[in-house]
């Protein structure tokens, strides 16, 4: 599932469809993600700008699909994936599937301040959200790393694995 906020690839397979990692189309997918964050790290090294990083993990994953099934699954992550999606938009951000039930959305332009309210909102709806099942409305909660070029981050080619590892520790605690 690869969602773009403003320039789709060229396929039809955008707009919360799954990408089997086995498909080709995954592979192009992950390549537009790496070029379109480096772009974005190239653009904040040229011009000094801002740069943050958000990095999503959908909490107790393989709960969910052992519990109520991998269509249920798949529907957390469209879900999700949507939500993400109007973040991003809402905030001149790119999203997308970065890994089995990761996200990550890029904010070009935009430092500690003004990103992290995006994400602190995209939180806040995640926690909000019921998603049906059978009757029942099943809750589902998301880990977040966030690092933000320069507040807490002083490389932009760290901001990434900054946010990876802040994700991990929003997990444990």
């Amino acid at each position: 599932l690869v969602i773009y906020s403003d320039k789709p690839l060229n396929t039809t397979y955008l707009n919360n469809k799954i990408i089997n990692r086995d498909d080709s189309r995954y592979s192009e997918y992950k390549i537009h993600v790496y070029n379109s964050y480096n772009l974005s790290i190239n653009e904040s090294i040229n011009n000094r700008t801002p740069l943050s990083v958000a990095l999503i993990d959908i909490d107790l994953f393989k709960k969910i699909n052992d519990t109520y099934g991998h269509l249920f699954g798949d529907l957390v992550i469209r879900t999700i994936a949507s939500l993400a999606k109007n973040i991003a938009d809402e905030n001149d951000g790119i999203v997308s599937r970065y890994g089995g039930e990761e996200f990550v959305i890029i904010f070009p332009n935009k430092g500690l301040e003004e990103a992290y309210p995006a994400v602190e909102e995209l939180h806040r709806r995640v926690k909000e959200l019921g998603i049906e099942h059978h009757g029942k409305k099943v809750k589902v909660n998301v880990s977040v790393g966030f690092t933000s070029f320069p507040k807490t981050c002083k490389d932009q080619r760290e901001l990434l694995n900054r946010a990876d590892w802040s994700m991990y520790y929003s997990k444990q605690h």
